[in-house]
């Protein structure tokens, strides 16, 4: 009798971005836990933001990508209703995005930014769009008073204020202590002027949900014990990170690692209020410059689904990855 075939693991393909908010895919990937879980696991570095990585998951050639909300949402808002995207979990509550400049930057109040050109990572991206609604809630004109340039991903925008192409630009960590490191000031933190602004999420065709739903559990499986094991290893939190973060030195990934733990939630639900507050700050830019057709009936449960994380919850999953690592939840993060 002839052995029986072994069935090989669905490969995901999943772009990401070296922001740090995604340590726990990062080690998960590097500790072979999606493989645990019963699938391969490619992580693609996208530099062309959501323009580029939300085509790709509608298409099939991304399974998911782990990127911001407020993209997501626009993208949503010029597809046919339902939304053939959907988030299906989420990591952080925060923009975790920050405003730096060269150290000779004189700065003291939001003014001093009139005349003065900003560097974004992508047109369309999360630095956009919170970059653009702070510079309306301080009173300032994007194109009048302040000049917003996208310089095409995070190493362009660094080189841009290296090299004086911008006065100041948006970073996320871990890059923010990189710039840290260098003499670079930060100007404007974000977490404290714009949250809460749910970002950090996992996008997928709505139809993976149920038509696919195998592949989709056994990747945020491999994120969540990924996300524990972060927490409890922090050495292994950092040697994934100096594989996926572009970044080497130990000392400013943790300092990134510092950072971001604690920003992160313990369980990825999604938060209503979170959801709710990009939508309002999307509706507030001006419309002449953000064409985002939201209607009157647009609600935060329109764009993501908690169905993995229920079901997984339900199931006593995530309890059972938190007694294995010994680990003590903060807090309960659904809302």
């Amino acid at each position: 009798m002839a052995a029986p075939v072994a069935q090989a693991r669905p490969q995901l393909n999943v772009g990401i971005t070296n922001t740090f908010s995604l340590v726990p895919l990062w080690v998960a990937q590097q500790n072979g836990l999606f493989e645990k879980y019963g699938v391969s696991v490619n992580l693609l570095i996208e530099q062309g933001g959501p323009a580029n990585a939300l085509p790709a998951v509608l298409n099939g050639n991304y399974f998911a990508w782990e990127g911001g909300t407020d993209s997501f949402m626009i993208f949503c808002a010029r597809q046919p209703k339902p939304c053939p995207l959907v988030s299906a979990a989420a990591a952080t509550n925060t923009p975790d995005t920050a405003l730096f400049a060269r150290p000779t930057f004189t700065y003291q109040q939001p003014s001093d930014l009139r005349g003065k050109t900003i560097g974004i990572l992508n047109k369309g991206s999360l630095t956009d769009y919170v970059m653009s609604a702070w510079l309306k809630q301080n009173n300032l004109v994007s194109g009048q008073d302040v000049q917003v340039r996208s310089m095409g991903g995070i190493q362009a925008t660094i080189a841009a204020l290296e090299q004086g192409a911008a006065d100041a630009v948006t970073i996320t960590p871990p890059q923010t202590f990189a710039m840290q490191a260098e003499g670079m000031v930060q100007l404007v933190d974000f977490n404290r002027d714009v949250a809460p602004y749910q970002t950090s999420i996992s996008i997928v065709r709505r139809q993976s949900v149920t038509d696919e739903r195998a592949s989709l559990v056994a990747l945020n499986k491999g994120m969540y014990e990924g996300l524990v094991l972060a927490r409890t290893n922090k050495t292994a939190a950092l040697g994934a990170a100096a594989v996926y973060s572009g970044i080497s030195d130990t000392t400013v990934l943790g300092q990134a690692y510092d950072h971001t733990m604690p920003l992160l939630l313990d369980r990825p639900y999604h938060s209503v209020d979170g959801v709710q507050h990009v939508i309002n700050i999307l509706e507030s830019l001006p419309k002449e410059t953000y064409d985002i057709p939201f209607t009157p009936e647009t609600k935060p449960q329109d764009f993501y689904s908690d169905q993995t994380s229920q079901e997984l919850d339900s199931a006593g999953f995530f309890d059972q990855i938190d007694k294995q690592y010994g680990y003590t939840q903060r807090k309960n993060t659904g809302t």
